[in-house]
């Protein structure tokens, strides 16, 4: 038997987690504890001891524990298009397409022209870095490059590669 502590930010998050144990309660035998659960950090005898004194020892449980590590590696898909148009203007339909897949602008760089992304989607999150090059105004050069590297766990991988891809073949035919 293992516990699991999965710490949120805000209520969004904890429902997020509420949902991943209402789908694999059955599958898993996951039991929600009831009363107060906490961890002491040492021998537990004399806490123990006075739980025991002021409550039931049928109602007391201890656990010995021992920190598992996670042993998860993010997965890494790539994207690479090139528009006939100018850099500004895929510039432009990316922030879009960020905006609309409620990406946060985390950091960019104008040499060489990076935006870094983190997107949370439905079924997980994860990071889209975009890089631009080509297509300059005044070079004569239309022609814009684009590198998206997504980074997440599974299945949001997938799903945030097949979305953005969708998104930019789309504007690839209007382009």
């Amino acid at each position: 038997m293992y516990l699991i502590t999965a710490k949120y930010s805000g209520d969004a998050e904890r429902k997020r987690i509420e949902y991943i144990i209402k789908l694999w309660e059955d599958k898993a035998n996951i039991i929600k504890p009831t009363g107060i659960t906490f961890f002491v950090d040492g021998e537990p005898d004399e806490i123990v001891n006075d739980l025991v004194s002021k409550i039931s020892e049928k109602n007391i449980d201890v656990f010995k524990l021992e920190k598992s590590p996670l042993n998860l590696e993010k997965g890494r898909k790539k994207i690479e298009m090139s528009f006939n148009a100018d850099v500004n203007v895929v510039e432009k339909f990316a922030g879009f397409v960020m905006a609309k897949r409620k990406g946060v602008l985390k950091r960019e760089s104008k040499k060489p022209r990076i935006k870094e992304y983190s997107v949370y989607t439905n079924k997980g999150g994860g990071d889209v870095a975009v890089r631009f090059s080509g297509g300059e105004e005044g070079e004569g050069n239309k022609e814009t490059k684009l590198l998206i590297v997504i980074e997440a766990f599974e299945p949001a991988l997938s799903y945030i590669y097949r979305i953005i891809t969708e998104d930019f073949e789309y504007f690839k035919e209007g382009v």
